[in-house]
């Protein structure tokens, strides 16, 4: 059964003034996160876990506990047996996390937790704690800045060679679980991947008979791993045998992280990053109002979107809307303007003419355009210090769930500091 919350224990009565001393930033989180608001949108999501979480069961760990300790996770970027461990030897963080004396939930406790978030609800709760920090004044959301980074995935470095392997590692995996449950079918293991695919085709095949937990469950895995690996083999032949070439957006990158994109970074260092393209809004304050995952590296026509959705967070348009070249396209200034846009900063792509020119020379263009720079500040410190840099999250939606925890801790600390 879902519990809200433990009882309140008096015995942590003095540990506020104690969390003050020692970390003022986490006493004023503390009051930050003791919005309903906030507590609702997860407890709907953690009431979905199972068919009766809600009403019957053994008692969960309560919400704001589990809620807690994923915004301290990202706080302070540990992991997940970092957290258990810190928060069950310090007074001051069981009073934070409202553990008081009862046991600190595990490391795979949490991770459980953790996945039944859907994206669209960490996306609601930054658009709350962006109103938190409008509401304590850090952000009037009159100017707004976007720009765009490659988040990592969690793979190695992808060569042919390298898929080929996971692709039997994985397989052999597969065929090894199932053992138990089709003898007739399990054969010594074969060296070559093709013949590890037919193989699995068989094993698939019985499986489909049966209608146990276990064998639809792997049915499952198996159905989203061998396309990939038949798409490994083709891509191999292709590439290396038949030396032709093949889109990036064609290639398989990885079996575990099939979303991953090779980036092109056009500039200095890696040539090349593994991962997905992020575009994200900033007002002043360093308040990120909007993030999102790009299904193709580029970033035309972001602006409206940014727009639009910082229009319906602070019900009015930004007076000023700048980013870089690549977030211009053909109509954006003249949308931007009919929105209520008062001062647009975005460089035109393409030869430019004796008009744009001049505009773009003019000072109060140039103004607005060097305000555009302070979001390479705010990308550096979300991939420093709250884990943009690479995602430990898996597949889209944990991917999604990384970057919308991280940038929640950030927000939550910077209203702290303004406070």
């Amino acid at each position: 059964m879902l519990v809200d919350c433990y009882a309140r224990e008096d015995v942590f009565a003095q540990v506020p003034k104690l969390a003050h001393e020692i970390d003022p930033v986490l006493r004023k989180v503390d009051g930050l996160l003791d919005d309903d608001a906030l507590y609702q949108q997860v407890r709907v999501d953690f009431g979905k876990r199972h068919r009766s979480t809600l009403m019957h069961g053994r008692h969960s760990t309560p919400v704001e506990v589990l809620l807690r300790m994923l915004i301290l996770k990202h706080l302070y970027q540990w992991s997940y047996k970092e957290l258990e461990a810190r928060v069950k030897d310090s007074p001051v963080l069981r009073w934070f996390c409202r553990v008081a004396f009862h046991a600190v939930p595990d490391g795979s406790t949490l991770w459980r937790w953790e996945q039944t978030l859907r994206p669209e609800t960490v996306h609601a709760l930054n658009d709350r704690v962006v109103q938190l920090a409008k509401q304590a004044r850090v952000t009037k959301g009159r100017k707004l800045r976007l720009d765009a980074t490659c988040v990592q995935t969690e793979i190695h470095h992808p060569t042919d060679s390298g898929l080929l392997v996971d692709s039997v590692r994985v397989l052999s995996r597969f065929v090894q679980r199932a053992k138990g449950l089709v003898q007739e079918l399990y054969q010594k293991l074969i060296q070559t991947t093709e013949q590890m695919v037919r193989q699995s085709q068989q094993v698939m095949a019985a499986l489909g008979e049966q209608t146990g937990q276990q064998a639809r469950r792997l049915l499952t895995q198996a159905k989203e791993v061998l396309p990939l690996v038949e798409r490994v083999i083709a891509q191999t032949r292709s590439r290396v045998l038949e030396g032709k070439k093949m889109a990036s957006d064609q290639k398989v990158l990885s079996l575990f992280e099939p979303h991953t994109r090779a980036i092109p970074r056009h500039k200095g260092g890696a040539l090349v990053e593994f991962g997905r393209h992020v575009i994200l809004d900033e007002v002043e304050g360093g308040i990120v109002t909007r993030y999102q995952i790009l299904e193709h590296p580029t970033e035309h026509g972001q602006a409206v979107e940014a727009v639009a959705h910082h229009q319906a967070l602070f019900e009015h348009p930004p007076n000023l809307v700048t980013g870089d070249r690549g977030v211009h396209s053909a109509d954006t200034e003249e949308r931007l303007k009919a929105a209520g846009v008062k001062r647009v900063a975005i460089p035109a792509a393409g030869k430019l003419s004796e008009e744009r020119q001049t505009l773009e020379r003019t000072r109060s263009w140039k103004r607005g355009y060097r305000w555009r720079a302070g979001i390479e500040g705010r990308i550096a410190s979300l991939r420093r210090d709250f884990g943009w840099r690479k995602s430990a999250y898996h597949g889209p939606d944990g991917m999604e769930r990384w970057l919308g925890l991280g940038i929640i801790a950030s927000h939550l600390r910077r209203i702290a500091l303004a406070k």
